[in-house]
């Protein structure tokens, strides 16, 4: 008897929810292009001053123009460095809360062999002004460990609210979890 009664009262607050939901108007949705030529893009982030950056897989960040042209500047460059390819590669740019005091950022990339894969979390240190390229002999490596395999690798990183940066890695593991990760 009392299941009857909860499902009636579970569907009745569901009924009630969707309604007022769909009630509302649906707001007119534009898409507008921001860039164009970029190769294998996965990500597009700020950095808290206005400023946008596409990462490219291949190891690249492009600065996007900030009057909404489609013209980027190469912000970062470090094809050298990037094992790129499949689920490897430059996988996230994330800028310092203080980006605008201290000029940090910090990357998740790929490295090494594919006998060697390891995963990369560095920091950066910008140029003094916004339109110049980041040498890259500013790398400041703050954690590496083995990839096992050449997927699975993960890849976002944020700031949280509380300052502290968050690195999502991936399990490492190829198809079937061949090592129960």
């Amino acid at each position: 008897m009392k299941f009857p009664l909860l499902a009636g009262l579970v569907a009745a607050w569901c009924g009630s929810s969707l309604t007022g939901l769909y009630a509302q108007p649906i707001p007119d949705i534009r898409l507008q292009s921001m860039v164009s030529g970029l190769t294998d893009p996965v990500q597009l982030v700020g950095d808290g001053q206005g400023n946008r950056y596409v990462a490219e897989q291949s190891g690249v960040v492009w600065q996007l123009d900030p009057s909404g042209g489609n013209r980027h500047l190469r912000f970062l460059d470090i094809r050298d460095r990037v094992k790129h390819g499949g689920e490897m590669g430059l996988l996230s740019v994330a800028f310092h809360p203080g980006y605008a005091r201290n000029r940090l950022f910090f990357v998740n990339y790929t490295a090494g062999s594919r006998q060697n894969l390891r995963t990369v979390i560095s920091s950066f240190t910008a140029a003094p002004r916004d339109g110049l390229p980041t040498e890259p002999a500013t790398e400041r490596l703050v954690l590496s460990f083995p990839q096992p395999f050449a997927n699975h690798n993960g890849g976002c990183m944020q700031f949280g609210p509380d300052g502290y940066l968050y690195i999502g890695t991936g399990d490492g593991g190829a198809a079937n979890d061949p090592r129960n990760y």
